[in-house]
């Protein structure tokens, strides 16, 4: 397959487990007609081995044992932080929650690659694990609903797509991990702050921990057909924008699939002392008392790694207007200030739409943010010009923090920066287009993919600590 080649790197650190995967990506026009690049084929090159989550205390992750794990990976890959282009690094379920969570995965991010996105959020990890697990792909083959059910340690996150295309996401308070078995007497305790807040730090005994894993099986199951009003308040944490439509399918991946995979292989199960294996009995037993068709990857614990080291990155059209040295941009607040068009119809009017989004995200004069713009698709050459003069000199009476950045749907990136800049020519610009962020909270940008094509690296998320 002919296009430009290089390594992206996913690591996922999750409630119980981290891993880290390398992939090769190809990128290339493919048979698109008009010569737009997109990514044409994905590789995983190396598996690394499946790690226990390392914490110094329940509330605190061990970063000096991940960087370790890192690094060895790394070695036994035979591969160099220099030689990855992109990737991801994701913190999910409960692991989320601990208090240097965000200061260890963005400290990670740097050292994974020379740009590796620093992720979190449910709802990301159910959409990276949706398409790791190739959910979203079956979809897109067969033209019909699939959900994605990622049932980790800590939290279940589930994705819809229809034809390839995410539908929606949410997530609930169920995992294997809330309970662990007491090693100096029978039952169970509380491992969680969810399981705490059920059963106290008292000890559980096993008559109620079995009740209370039935009820999440169930609750796991009412989520996947968009019964969010059968859960508990307090085991939602986000919920679809609407109703789901019916799956046709449900794929299960994440650490609770894996074993349950396992049983229905009648495989035998690690010796672990939390409450996964019953729950993915009780899932197993409940759907199929549902007579509901279940799907698990080929390697269902890898799902969300996979996701993010292959499909957390998108690609800019070639028409961006960009200076590389001020590349990467990392965790840049979306701004959507500008409703269409007809919103920009004055330097003033423009300058007060950015102030209010910009104190609408409790942003600072100096933090630097991404203004996403309204469709140009209706938009004339000169029409383009004329935008890029306001929105020049609304920057300039707004303080809009440098380097400035700009995003679209549209390749009209060159055009517009040629004409910011030709208005306020000392400042530092990116113009990024062809870029589809949906509901995007954040976004990073990398250098050029390429050398000799302005193809930029681009990961919409969702931070969320």
């Amino acid at each position: 397959m002919s296009g430009a080649t290089f390594l992206s790197v996913g690591l996922d650190i999750g409630t119980t487990t981290t891993h880290l995967i390398l992939s090769r990506l190809t990128v290339g026009p493919g048979d698109d007609p008009f010569g737009r690049h997109h990514l044409l084929d994905r590789q995983v090159l190396y598996a690394g081995r499946i790690h226990r989550t390392p914490l110094h205390d329940p509330d605190t992750i061990d970063a000096a044992a991940i960087r370790a794990m890192v690094d060895q990976e790394y070695a036994r890959a035979g591969i160099q932080p220099g030689d990855i282009t992109t990737g991801a690094v994701i913190i999910t379920g409960e692991t989320a929650l601990k208090a240097n969570a965000r200061a260890v995965v963005t400290e990670l991010a740097g050292r994974a690659s020379s740009f590796a996105a620093a992720v979190a959020g449910a709802n990301q990890e159910a959409v990276l694990a949706g398409r790791g697990s190739g959910a979203a792909a079956w979809s897109r083959r067969h033209r019909a609903v699939a959900v994605n059910i990622d049932i980790g340690g800590g939290t279940t996150n589930l994705a819809w797509f229809d034809g390839g295309r995410l539908l929606d996401a949410a997530a609930i308070r169920v995992g294997g991990r809330h309970l662990l078995q007491e090693s100096s007497a029978p039952g169970w305790r509380a491992a969680s702050t969810t399981a705490r807040g059920r059963f106290g730090s008292a000890p559980v005994n096993s008559e109620a921990a079995a009740g209370w894993i039935q009820d999440c099986a169930r609750w796991c199951l009412a989520a996947a057909a968009g019964d969010f009003d059968e859960i508990p308040a307090d085991m939602v944490i986000t919920r679809p924008h609407g109703p789901p439509p019916p799956a046709f399918i449900h794929f299960l991946s994440g650490g609770v699939a894996e074993l349950m995979r396992r049983l229905e292989r009648h495989e035998p199960l690690p010796d672990l002392d939390d409450a996964g294996p019953i729950l993915a009995r009780a899932l197993i037993e409940q759907a199929r008392g549902r007579g509901l068709p279940l799907e698990y990857p080929s390697d269902p614990i890898r799902a969300t790694v996979i996701g993010a080291g292959q499909f957390a990155m998108s690609l800019s059209g070639e028409t961006v207007w960009m200076d590389a040295a001020l590349l990467p941009l990392t965790d840049l607040k979306v701004l959507h200030p500008f409703a269409d068009l007809k919103s920009i119809v004055s330097a003033d009017a423009a300058a007060s739409l950015l102030d209010r989004h910009r104190r609408l995200a409790d942003l600072d004069p100096a933090d630097r943010a991404a203004v996403m713009l309204p469709s140009l698709r209706s938009a004339g050459w000169r029409q383009v010009e004329a935008l890029g003069k306001l929105l020049a000199e609304a920057s300039e009476l707004t303080g809009l923090a440098e380097p400035r950045v700009f995003l679209m749907a549209d390749n009209y990136g060159r055009l517009l920066g040629e004409s910011i800049a030709a208005a306020a020519p000392a400042r530092g610009l990116i113009v990024v287009d062809e870029l589809r962020l949906d509901e995007a909270d954040y976004v990073d940008i990398g250098r050029p993919v390429e050398a000799e094509r302005p193809i930029l690296p681009v990961v919409a998320k969702t931070l969320v600590f």
